[in-house]
């Protein structure tokens, strides 16, 4: 059988490609430097040319989505308190800024929640596609513990606080 990998003979009809040789007894198969899945030791797994390019193509598209969720986050974070806050402060009563921030502390909870729920699916998407946490590098091991406290602390604003600021506000008005 000829496999598609990232380890093995190549076949001399030149591009680069590799392909499985049984001889070899490869345990993993690669892309992009990431290991993508296992030979399971009953057989081969075949995959072409064309799966591995489907596998770049996912890898890019959760990378994307993940940086675009991350960037949201971040991003509406630092809009929230560099932006919106202040000109709140500056341009509204102070019986009309607080109802303002709920409402808009409302809204980005909610892209938020969005964001928390693909950074989480494609951060693990991604682990997976390399074979997991022991084929990460030691920075993917500090981002997720980084983003779990990020989480944390989003969870206890959303689900704790950010209640009884609605609650007192409604009670106000």
């Amino acid at each position: 059988f000829d496999v598609f990998v990232g380890h093995g003979v190549s076949d001399g009809r030149g591009g680069g490609a590799n392909y499985y040789n049984e001889s070899r007894c490869n345990t993993r198969w690669t892309c992009c430097n990431a290991t993508l899945w296992q030979r399971p030791a009953q057989g081969i797994l075949l995959a072409t040319p064309s799966s591995s390019l489907l596998m770049n193509l996912l890898s890019a598209f959760f990378l994307f989505l993940h940086l675009l969720a991350a960037s949201l986050w971040v991003g509406g974070m630092a809009a929230m308190h560099f932006a919106v806050r202040p000109a709140a402060a500056v341009t509204l009563e102070p019986p009309l800024r607080l109802p303002f921030m709920t409402a808009a502390l409302g809204r980005f909870f909610g892209w938020v929640s969005v964001a928390v729920v693909v950074l989480l699916v494609t951060g693990f998407g991604m682990v997976g596609m390399a074979g997991g946490f022991k084929n990460v590098h030691w920075s993917v091991h500090a981002m997720l513990a980084l983003g779990l406290v990020m989480m944390a602390l989003f969870g206890h604003l959303r689900f704790g606080a950010y209640p009884k600021l609605r609650r007192q506000v409604e009670a106000f008005e």
